[in-house]
């Protein structure tokens, strides 16, 4: 949730006559997930490790933001 809801955000907001900026959703999603290092966990497997998760991405963010890139390298040849 943590970078699809931004992702969908931008694709919501941007959409132009069926054109979506998919390279573009994918940076906002990489962003989202690049922010979850500053966070602490308070649910997941993560939340055992409270503070001393802080600094580390959450694994579900950045898979996501990984599969939007290749989403839109895909359809953006």
């Amino acid at each position: 949730m943590d970078s699809l809801c931004p992702y969908m955000d931008f694709v919501t907001e941007h959409e132009h006559d069926g054109r979506i900026l998919w390279r573009e959703a994918a940076q906002k999603a990489k962003e989202a997930a690049d922010a979850t290092a500053q966070l602490v966990p308070s649910v997941g497997r993560a939340r055992m490790y409270g503070e001393k998760a802080k600094g580390i991405r959450d694994g579900g963010a950045v898979l996501f933001s990984v599969l939007a890139k290749s989403l839109a390298d895909y359809l953006v040849k």
